[in-house]
């Protein structure tokens, strides 16, 4: 029979696949969570009586806080070595988006519809953080 070299794949080890799936979802659950807001917010925009609304309020508020809770998670997350450059870049994001919950606010309090397009400004930031991180973890991913 021939001689045969085969290569076979890096495999994950446990802890690298528990923090891809982790970050998996973070990244997700932002995505989800910031198209809600900017669509919340495109709606105030063109309807600034709802700045008043409850409802509105109330979605505002739960939204901004899977946002918080998000970026808890990301700081707290355990990385592995092969990681680091993605997870750093997944803090930048968090700490990103943890600045729009205040512009939002901001534009509750005080009816400012130009607080709000700063936290749509913010959210862009955000997401081209989360969009460089993504890339460097499917980049050190084996």
């Amino acid at each position: 029979a021939p001689d045969q070299e085969t290569t076979s794949p890096l495999a994950l080890g446990a802890e690298e696949t528990i923090f891809l799936d982790e970050a998996s979802n973070f990244i997700a659950r932002y995505g989800t969570t910031v198209a809600n807001l900017t669509e919340m917010g495109n709606n105030a925009l063109s309807n600034p009586a709802l700045l008043q609304d409850s409802q509105w309020i109330d979605a505002v508020n739960a939204a901004i806080g899977v946002l918080q809770r998000t970026g808890e998670q990301i700081r707290d997350a355990d990385t592995p070595p092969l990681f680091a450059a993605g997870h750093i870049d997944l803090i930048a994001a968090a700490n990103a988006f943890d600045q729009a919950p205040t512009l939002i606010e901001q534009a509750l309090s005080q009816g400012s519809l130009e607080s709000l397009q700063q936290a749509s400004d913010q959210f862009g930031t955000a997401n081209t953080l989360l969009e460089s991180a993504a890339a460097k973890l499917e980049t050190a991913t084996p």
